[in-house]
């Protein structure tokens, strides 16, 4: 499968823009809750730094004159701004938190939810490790960019703010000497931040194909045992982790060269020296000196934690745009639904190509050509031909997992016209790769029935028809035996009793069967058979196999080849009319000679 794109160095900057507007909608749903989250970091931020600002006061006013009263004043007046403090960051904290989840919990969900609607076209091109990665690293690095990462970064950007606002209002040319301190602090950490960008990119990236690797290897554990190819797994999963923690070890060399905390370091100490000169010459009290300095101290903590915090900022905000950008890739599916009519109460069932053509998304060979062809209700149609000649590929047209060209009716009414869900719900399909979900035997062949409520009598019968009641009730717990991931466990033929069960559930007024019964045996086959014969009577049925005794049971065979059709009709007059279907059984039959004139 070909590896999808994820590269954002080619998005353009709109792009970019409007995933972080996407971002910025999810945190702001709730307006009460964003608003005090915004407000309660302002006021805890102010509160913080106000604290030893008022104790350079209390040093002038009350320490040095000896005044008891002021020395009461100031200090219970600090005591309650420190518990209010204590008490906004809490509950900032608190409503941050419950912003977060609920944002990350809503996006899961969106981000899920996409994936459901995608067009085939795209699962076909994205692999799985990626969608993995991308639901579970960049889905938690968005968390911790908006939990601690936002706050954390408010933080140290606010606590600057009220510290120059603060020292202006103390000695504005105290403050205009410290100027140059501050404008270098504020480009080292804009520069940190655009080492820090490319490097969290590239960080999800690697992460991403660790998934990707890991999930190959581990889904196709049996396949790696049948060749012996443990050590080329080992190998090849040592190259991707090691290149990982190239970039891992890049990323926390940019994390120890953190030059913000050295200059803030530097200005403290500077502003000391120069302080200390101050207030020998009289421009400045000691408290003043006390107040600056010590706001300044209060920015140590934050700068340090901004070095961790611009990563997790960083992080969520790659993560996110991949998310976003994957959510809104290929929406193909969506634009052909812009209007649909109702779903008739009864159909019939009649199925009608015309001059359908399919190519795949970004090749130029067509699949299927100028295909033709008229399915009574209620009949048996047989789709015989070749390996890739299209014949699966034909059924999903009918069940829009792609667009066509064309025209495609179900009674007269193109099927485009349809909403795909009320489309799909009326279409029965059973293939050749059964997927089967890690849960119980009854919820497997229940998956697929919607809302609808079925008894347990309904789900037995159903099983009993598809011939798969008897090794149900051989299992340990019955219909509620809990299968293996993909069925492990079952044979395959057991796998498919349980698919062709799952569809019959449905009650669909069309079936396709892709090679359902290539896993039975005969002797079950035909016990099959007999059932699905009576299921199959009033349902239009498309029937994909290489079995001959299904084949001649069909009303009419439709012969593919190369993505277009050579022959229709019944069985006795193609194996005499038809060299493409003579071809198809003349090494398990004995033919009869051609006819005149035969195709």
């Amino acid at each position: 499968m070909a590896s999808y794109n994820f590269d954002t160095s080619e998005r353009d900057q709109v792009a970019r823009r409007e995933s972080y507007k996407w971002i910025l909608g999810h945190l702001s749903r709730n307006k009460i809750k964003f608003f005090i989250m915004v407000f309660g970091t302002l006021g805890t931020n102010v509160l913080r730094i106000i604290i030893p600002f008022l104790v350079g006061i209390m040093i002038d006013q009350a320490i040095i004159p000896r005044d008891e009263d002021e020395l009461t004043f100031y200090t219970f007046l600090i005591l309650i701004l420190g518990v209010v403090r204590i008490l906004l960051s809490y509950l900032t904290i608190y409503v941050t938190n419950s912003i977060s989840w609920n944002s990350i919990r809503d996006i899961r969900v969106e981000f899920f939810t996409k994936l459901q609607d995608k067009p085939l076209e795209f699962h076909n091109r994205v692999r799985s490790g990626d969608l993995m990665a991308l639901a579970t690293n960049d889905m938690s690095q968005l968390g911790f960019m908006i939990n601690p990462g936002i706050r954390l970064v408010s933080d140290a950007f606010i606590g600057l703010a009220v510290v120059i606002i603060l020292a202006i209002t103390i000695d504005p040319l105290f403050t205009l000497i410290l100027t140059p301190f501050f404008i270098l602090y504020l480009i080292s950490i804009r520069n940190y931040n655009r080492e820090m960008k490319p490097i969290s990119q590239t960080f999800q990236q690697k992460w991403s194909l660790i998934s990707r690797s890991a999930q190959d290897s581990i889904t196709g554990v049996r396949v790696v045992r049948a060749f012996n190819g443990e050590e080329f797994e080992k190998k090849q999963f040592l190259e991707v982790v090691t290149d990982f923690k190239k970039t891992w070890y890049k990323q926390q060399m940019l994390v120890a060269k953190y030059w913000p905390l050295l200059i803030i370091y530097l200005t403290i100490g500077f502003s000391f020296i120069v302080g200390v000169w101050f207030v020998t010459e009289g421009l400045l009290t000691l408290g003043e000196l006390v107040s600056i300095n010590g706001m300044l101290l209060l920015l140590i903590l934050p700068t340090f934690i901004i070095s961790f915090a611009v990563g997790m900022l960083q992080g969520g905000l790659a993560g996110g745009e991949r998310i976003f950008h994957t959510m809104n890739a290929y929406d193909a599916e969506e634009a052909i639904e812009t209007t649909y009519l109702d779903w008739p109460k009864q159909i019939d069932g009649k199925i009608k190509f015309e001059n359908v053509n399919f190519k795949y998304d970004g090749t130029e060979k067509y699949v299927l050509q100028n295909i033709n062809l008229e399915i009574e209700s209620g009949k048996t149609i047989a789709l015989v031909g070749p390996t890739g000649s299209g014949k699966t590929t034909l059924t999903k047209l009918l069940s829009r997992f792609y667009n066509y060209e064309g025209i495609i009716t179900l009674d007269g009414e193109d099927i485009q016209n349809f909403h795909l869900q009320d489309l799909r719900q009326n279409i029965g399909r059973v293939e050749q790769d059964i997927f089967l979900f890690a849960s119980t035997i009854k919820e497997n062949i229940m998956f697929g029935i919607g809302d609808r409520q079925v008894t347990q009598e309904e789900i037995v019968l159903t099983a009993k028809t598809a011939q798969a009641h008897d090794f149900i009730s051989t299992q340990v717990d019955g219909y509620d035996t809990l299968l293996g991931e993909r069925g492990v466990g079952l044979s395959g033929g057991q796998r498919q009793r349980l698919a062709i069960a799952r569809c019959l559930l449905t009650d669909p007024k069309i079936l396709i069967l892709d090679d359902s019964t290539s896993a039975i045996d005969s002797e079950t086959e035909e016990r099959i058979s007999l059932a699905m014969n009576e299921v199959m009577k009033n349902r239009t049925t498309l029937l994909i196999t290489h079995r001959l005794s299904a084949i001649r049971k069909a009303d009419k065979i439709v012969v593919l080849k190369d993505g277009s059709i050579k022959a229709i009709g019944k069985h006795d007059d193609l194996i005499s009319t038809s060299k493409d279907y003579r071809r198809i059984f003349s090494k398990h039959i004995d033919l009869p000679p051609i006819s005149e004139g035969g195709k």
